[in-house]
């Protein structure tokens, strides 16, 4: 739930102050031509110690109405887990690295002044390798101790957020994603190991999958 609270904080901020908003001098904060440099901030908003997730990007704006954006995601993960209510194996250690490319379009349909909300679309490709290393403090031969995972997932993504501009200079975007993913994969058990013992083979794996309610935050500074 914390990852929705920063979002529904600034979403009741803005439309608090709608009435400032429309009492103010007319300022063109979104006409044709104007570029920004995107920073973006994705999915949850309490990541643990050594996890950080983040991009850089472009925006431009080809009407009052509409921008089209793009920019890249780089994420990186080093935790242990412990389990604590008799999880077996009790611990484990996640490495694991991400990258993604999106573009896409968004269509500002309700705009006052500094506020404004949005709905739109994007074409996404994300890459991601991964290590888990088990701790086994009796290990038997036929027991995993270690998988790595490797995904290409391609998709399209729907979203509907809110963009609010502090000055002409700076604006920030919260948004809700939807996303259909055609996902393209491996995952390679490794066990314990032994006398007679073989490694498993890997496996491929292919899905389609469907998700929502991910979130993403956008700083935008036009130059």
């Amino acid at each position: 739930m914390k990852r929705f609270s920063f979002l529904f904080l600034l979403l009741c901020l803005t439309i608090g102050s709608i009435d400032y908003i429309q009492a103010e001098t007319p300022q063109r904060y979104r006409h044709p031509g104007r570029n920004g440099i995107i920073l973006a901030w994705n999915g949850s908003w309490d990541l643990g110690i050594g996890s950080t997730e983040g991009g850089i990007g472009y925006k431009r704006w080809i009407s009052e109405r509409v921008a089209i954006k793009s920019f890249v995601t780089f994420g990186k993960v080093d935790t242990t887990i412990v389990y604590y209510d008799n999880g077996y194996p009790p611990e484990l250690r996640l490495k694991e690295k991400r990258f993604s490319l999106l573009a896409g379009v968004e269509d500002h349909f309700w705009n006052r002044g500094r506020l404004s909300f949005f709905f739109g679309g994007a074409v996404q490709f994300r890459t991601s390798s991964s290590k888990i290393d088990y701790v086994l403090y009796d290990p038997h031969p036929f027991e995993t101790d270690g998988v790595k995972i490797n995904k290409n997932i391609f998709g399209i993504q729907g979203s509907l957020g809110l963009e609010y501009f502090f000055s002409k200079r700076l604006s920030l975007s919260g948004q809700y994603q939807i996303d259909l993913s055609l996902e393209k994969g491996s995952r390679k058990d490794t066990l314990a190991g032994g006398p007679g013992v073989t490694q498993p083979e890997k496996q491929k794996i292919t899905t389609w999958n469907f998700g929502t309610s991910t979130s993403l935050l956008i700083l935008t500074i036009y130059p």
